[in-house]
């Protein structure tokens, strides 16, 4: 797979790279635009990226192998809201196949 072009950081703006408080806590979090959540190293709630953006999924030829589908197959459909629902939605599958998959090794 080839990088990325976003996330090629001879890029990066200085403003790809901000801190959010956690809405738990109010312990600033470090994010970079990339980044689509961070866990908060205080008290370990998860802080959402409200500064992601998934818009360039429209027009790259990497961005099946960056997100896991392709978007133009979605082509006339997609909003940026539905890329972003997308997205959540392969995340968290993946994130339980592998909580499963944790599960079935570790018989703890």
């Amino acid at each position: 797979m080839s990088t990325c072009p976003g996330q090629d950081t001879r890029y990066w703006k200085t403003e790809d790279i901000f801190e959010i408080a956690c809405g738990g806590c109010g312990q600033v979090v470090e994010f970079f635009k990339t980044d689509g959540a961070r866990r908060c190293v205080r008290c370990g709630k998860r802080v959402m990226n409200p500064r992601i953006s998934i818009g360039c999924a429209r027009w790259c030829k990497q961005a099946k192998e960056c997100l896991g589908y392709d978007p133009a197959e979605h082509a006339g459909q997609a909003t940026e809201l539905s890329l972003v629902d997308e997205l959540i939605a392969a995340i968290k599958h993946n994130s339980a196949t592998i909580k499963r998959a944790s599960a079935m090794r570790c018989r703890c």
